[in-house]
């Protein structure tokens, strides 16, 4: 019992950090993304076209800062022994906030890689589109069809990473927003949900959150064209190795059945 104890304690720790550490981490990525684009936008001349060597030092970067940022999400959370509403026992996660620099810590994630964060993409999103905008005035007045093509893709792209970012935004909101209830709320209404309604209340925002991966592919097959082509690409490439391997299987067979045809003919010949 020792030994399960003590490995469900480690799981327990190890499973809010990591939760913690994706989370982050994605936050980060789509910043850097949108700091790329809006340089590439607004500042053409400024852009590095070099910029490819320097993706995995800011992965990196961005990993590296995100583990160190949730270390102390590892001295937080607990085991404790609960029972269901039927009475069966079991051990639940439980993250109690029982010093004042934990309360600190949750509500700095919340104000920074939260709010924060959403402010400042929604800011660089403005600055793009409006920079295209102005782009499409110009555009517009030429007669290039090259530059008019270019800005339709742009755009595009700028709608595409747009929409991700607000999704994502919706559907990491309600795990947050349950952290802080959690925290805030007299424990007599948090005891008042029971122990199924308290692990449902921390198991929904967390399926939000995972299903935000899930809906990606569905934003980038509705707004990129690019997409929809590779994709389409590749269900037509595979289409056709099918049908090559179903050309290549017929003809084999009947190669098979003519050299039967032929020894067999050959055979009554000798017999005769």
């Amino acid at each position: 019992m020792r030994g399960r104890g003590g490995l469900c304690d480690v799981h327990g720790k190890i499973v809010p950090f990591l939760e913690q550490v994706t989370t982050l981490s994605c936050v980060l990525t789509i910043l850097a993304i949108t700091l790329d684009r809006y340089k590439g936008i607004c500042y053409p001349l400024k852009y590095d076209k070099g910029r490819l060597h320097n993706i995995g030092a800011q992965l990196l970067i961005i990993w590296a800062v995100s583990i160190f940022v949730c270390i102390p999400v590892i001295f937080i959370p607990v085991f404790r022994d609960s029972n269901f509403h039927d009475g069966t026992p079991i051990q639940v996660c439980r993250m109690p906030i029982n010093h004042m620099w934990q309360l600190v810590y949750f509500i700095l994630i919340f104000a920074v890689f939260f709010c924060f964060m959403f402010i400042m993409l929604l800011f660089f999103y403005g600055k793009i589109c409006k920079a295209l905008g102005e782009r499409k005035k110009f555009i517009n007045l030429s007669a290039d069809r090259y530059a008019k093509k270019i800005l339709k893709e742009r755009r595009q792209m700028v709608k595409l990473m747009l929409a991700v970012v607000v999704m994502f935004f919706i559907c990491l909101l309600p795990q947050r927003a349950v952290s802080l209830w959690l925290i805030f709320a007299d424990k007599s209404n948090i005891m008042s949900l029971q122990l199924e309604g308290y692990l449902l209340l921390k198991t929904f925002p967390r399926v939000l959150v995972y299903m935000n991966s899930a809906i990606n592919p569905i934003i980038y097959n509705f707004i990129s064209t690019k997409f929809r082509n590779a994709f389409l690409n590749i269900l037509c490439i595979k289409h056709k190795m099918y049908a090559l391997t179903d050309v290549s299987m017929m003809r084999r067979k009947s190669c098979y059945t003519d050299i039967t045809e032929l020894t067999g003919n050959a055979k009554l010949k000798n017999n005769r």
